[in-house]
């Protein structure tokens, strides 16, 4: 069976009620409150540092609410630091250094710090500080393994659909077609090759 998938490109937002909510996955997040995100030093398809930011915007803008969790607040500030890393390291060729001794850097240390303390503003305010709170259990760790073969989602995704989904949120904003494989979903994405 699997999820409903609707094409960010072609959804009349103001149609959608406004009493709908959205999750909004980690990658959605990257690519509308990171600074950074569409740097020709990072690797990404242009779509996804315009497409995704004028969707989630439009819901703002039409009165939806969006909601993240921890979890996906967690990837993002672990995915910032890999990616101010790569940033660092290809404007600084002749002196490339190690992951660890980047993370030694004073210098970038406060880059970073100033990056996440302005991205989890504007995502508290952004989102009505609507980040939900997720544990993951042994109960979540058995679940997610019963469904492995009848899903491609990583843990951490799975762990994220199931909580959602528990609060009655079934709407999703993601580039992972992953999300598909979970019945009783409807994503909104945008997919180019």
């Amino acid at each position: 069976m699997g999820g409903i998938l609707e094409d960010i490109r072609s959804v009349d937002v103001t149609k959608i009620d406004t009493a709908q909510v959205f999750g909004i996955d980690t990658n959605v997040l990257v690519w509308t409150h990171y600074s950074n995100a569409s740097s020709s030093l990072l690797y990404k398809h242009p779509y996804q540092v315009v497409e995704y930011p004028n969707f989630v915007g439009k819901l703002l803008s039409n009165g939806n609410k969006i909601v993240t969790t921890t979890l996906n607040i967690t990837e993002l500030i672990s995915v910032v630091e890999k990616n101010q890393y790569k940033i660092y390291n290809a404007l600084n060729k002749s002196q490339k250094i190690s992951f660890k001794d980047y993370r030694k850097n004073l210098d970038e240390r406060q880059k970073y710090k100033d990056e996440l303390d302005n991205m989890i503003m504007e995502i508290k305010s952004s989102y009505d500080d609507q980040i939900e709170v997720i544990d993951i259990t042994d109960k979540s760790i058995e679940n997610f393994k019963k469904s492995i073969m009848t899903m491609q989602c990583d843990i951490f995704d799975f762990c994220i659909i199931g909580y959602l989904k528990s609060i009655g949120i079934t709407n999703y904003i993601s580039d992972d077609k992953d999300f598909l494989s979970i019945d009783g979903i409807k994503l909104f994405s945008t997919y180019e090759k």
